[in-house]
């Protein structure tokens, strides 16, 4: 039998020159000139390739220490997973938005990312830009019309918008440092003949496909049952898991209450909210105000001993990318490639845009209020994703480096946020409102995610949830849903997750008694990278 470092190779290599993009991604660097292939025989082979190694996976016999079969099981929950995007739900016939994410990750990757000379990445991205024809070719094949749901159709055109000022903005800014030579020429053609395409295929999704784009967005209770087994490792229903959020949506509702009333007696929690949204940073100085955020939460972390902070990690604070701004209504993060030499990640903060109507502009300010700005910095910054996620990079494992479960991955930011509090990062009670808020949200996610794809619950209905419950402004409401729809059992897996780590502290604490480290805890915890929670349990336990 094949030893098991030379398969988990073979399965990297084969994923790798399957999705070059996804190679770039992870710091290899061997197909950056080129795009995946999504044409029907691609698509039957992707699945085969899955099937194949899958089987590999599950036959493995017992050699297998502790903490290698923890990355099989791993690696089989991933590969599962994506079986079911791929054969059963088959984003790729209904979904237009994941070709151009596609394509303009791949270029983007290039332009954010200074792993070699610019000329090397231009040469590169030049390649990259002339394979969007061809992705469009394959999507006017896939995409079957009537599958399409309409909402797909809206987050596809602001998708288109955003590309379109990427392509004519960051591309040519990138290329114009690369002097007066046939490279620059070069880039910039290719950048007309990409907007070209893009604008045959909004052409196209507009007359041809619209008409007809009648698809439910529901991938129903039997499909999100199987991803919650088999990417997930749960065991809950999605009734069970619906209960929880409901339950916790009561408590925070409730401890919210207290909180305003220590604020200010006659209001309730949300009309505060809504009164101290108002307090926010000019929207010139968004991104430093952020960047000051992160430096103040990294140093709290070393001077309180809460968790190990590997040597060598950076993190750069940076505008969202124009073509994710459709989905990324705040702030975001770019996860450090896990073998690219720098481990710096991206922390994402999404600008006012000047365009926009007052209105949009005054709601999208109010969404970076400076109360609720420093819980954004500790979910995606220090302790929460870039930390764990560049522990992981540095791990020996490469399914560790590599494949990253939501639920622990996502559960991890947001007990950092309670965890940040606990251990009196802020004593404002300000601050403690915003970040009950948003646990408010995250129960309500859980709701909405069983609803929308298990229990007939429209998209308006969703927006009207996020902007009653959780009071999120109404622009920011309808960004969420919009990737919710696409994004089954994804919105679920941040309480899921927070409360498992929760459970999970206590036992140990229970176990461990007056011996009990948090530093260690979190420790030993970031060691497992991003493996589901299920099995981080089975190691810790």
């Amino acid at each position: 039998m094949i030893a098991w470092s030379q398969l988990v190779d073979e399965i990297l290599q084969t994923l790798w020159q399957d999705d070059p993009v996804f190679a770039t991604a992870c710091g290899i660097h061997n197909y950056d000139h080129k795009l995946a292939s999504l044409a029907p025989e691609a698509v039957e082979h992707h699945i085969s390739m899955l099937k194949g190694f899958i089987s590999q996976l599950e036959q493995i016999d017992g050699s297998l220490s502790k903490e290698e079969d923890a990355d099989r099981q791993a690696l089989l929950a991933w590969m599962r997973g994506r079986l079911v995007d791929w054969e059963a739900i088959q984003w790729h016939k209904k979904e237009p938005a994941l070709y151009l994410d596609h394509a303009l990750y791949g270029a983007y990757l290039l332009v954010a990312r200074d792993f070699a000379p610019l000329q090397q990445r231009m040469e590169c991205l030049a390649s990259r830009l002339k394979e969007f024809k061809r992705l469009v070719q394959e999507a006017k094949v896939n995409i079957a019309p009537e599958q399409v749901p309409p909402v797909y159709l809206e987050t596809a055109s602001e998708t288109l918008e955003g590309a379109k000022a990427f392509l004519s903005t960051a591309v040519p800014q990138a290329a114009e440092m690369l002097g007066e030579d046939s490279l620059k020429r070069d880039v910039l053609k290719s950048v007309d003949d990409a907007g070209v395409a893009l604008t045959e295929f909004e052409a196209w999704l507009r007359d041809s496909v619209s008409p007809k784009a009648q698809g439910s967005f529901a991938v129903g209770e039997d499909l999100f049952v199987q991803l919650l087994r088999m990417e997930h490792l749960l065991t809950e229903t999605p009734d069970e898991l619906e209960t929880m959020g409901r339950e916790i949506l009561e408590q925070a509702k409730a401890e919210l209450e207290k909180v305003a009333k220590s604020v200010d007696p006659n209001l309730t929690w949300f009309e505060l909210v809504e009164r101290l949204k108002e307090h926010h940073p000019p929207k010139e100085r968004i991104v430093e105000t952020y960047a000051e955020e992160v430096a103040k939460a990294r140093q709290f972390i070393i001077d309180k001993g809460i968790v190990t902070i590997p040597e060598g990690e950076q993190l750069r604070v940076v505008e969202t990318p124009q073509f994710e701004r459709a989905t990324t209504p705040y702030a975001a993060y770019m996860p450090p490639a896990p073998f690219d030499e720098r481990t710096e990640g991206l922390f994402y903060v999404t600008p006012i845009d000047p365009k926009e109507p007052e209105e949009i502009q005054r709601d999208r300010l109010r969404g970076h209020c400076l109360f609720a700005l420093p819980i954004v910095v500790i979910h995606e910054a220090y302790p929460g994703h870039h930390l764990q996620l560049t522990v992981a990079a540095n791990l020996p494992s490469k399914v560790r480096k590599v494949f990253g479960n939501n639920l622990f991955v996502e559960g991890w930011a947001l007990y950092c946020e309670e965890m940040m509090w606990e251990q009196g990062y802020w004593d404002d009670p300000r601050i403690r409102l915003f970040q009950l808020k948003d646990l408010i949200w995250r129960a309500v996610r859980v709701i909405v995610d069983v609803g929308l794809h298990c229990k007939g619950m429209s998209f308006n209905e969703a927006v009207k949830w996020l902007v009653s419950e959780a009071h999120l402004e109404h622009a920011n409401a309808l960004a969420e849903v919009r990737r919710y729809t696409a994004s089954p059992t994804q919105p679920l897996s941040y309480l899921t997750g927070k409360m498992a780590i929760l459970k999970l502290r206590e036992e140990m604490q229970r176990r461990e008694g007056a011996e009990f480290s948090l530093k260690r805890f979190h420790d030993k915890l970031l060691q497992s990278g991003g493996l589901p929670i299920r099995l981080v349990e089975q190691l810790l336990m």
